[in-house]
């Protein structure tokens, strides 16, 4: 039975790479030379609930952060994650709505850049 971390970090993977898609916060020492995301469920329907409160996954909201020393694979990162996250739709095994755009993270030339993206999960499937 796989957890709804679980499967979005399956999915992920297949647009950010095999072991560069992270729950919450990066693991100590991660190569930042590489492109990596971060994700978070940030809440359910209601929005008193976030990480620290009752969270309802059926209905939570999903933000990933995509971080890169180049912009363009950001672009790239984000449309290949919204894919990744339409097969699963397409699929079934994750139900999702993009929620917008996404936006930048502020950046230099010295430090990694960032793209949020959204997506609002309307149901999953633990078996899948």
């Amino acid at each position: 039975m796989a957890t709804l971390e679980a499967t979005l970090t399956s999915i992920a993977e297949g647009a950010i790479g095999a072991d560069r898609v992270f729950h919450i916060e990066a693991d100590d020492g991660v190569d930042t030379s590489s492109d990596y995301a971060v994700f978070s469920i940030v809440g359910g329907e209601d929005p008193a609930n976030t990480l620290a409160g009752h969270g309802n996954y059926s209905t939570a909201r999903v933000q990933f952060t995509i971080l890169s020393k180049r912009s363009v694979n950001l672009i790239a990162k984000a449309k290949a994650l919204r894919q990744a996250m339409a097969a699963a739709n397409d699929a079934g095994t994750l139900r999702n709505l993009p929620q917008g755009p996404g936006f930048d993270l502020p950046g230099d030339e010295a430090i990694l850049r960032g793209r949020v993206v959204e997506f609002q999960i309307t149901s999953y499937d633990p078996l899948a």
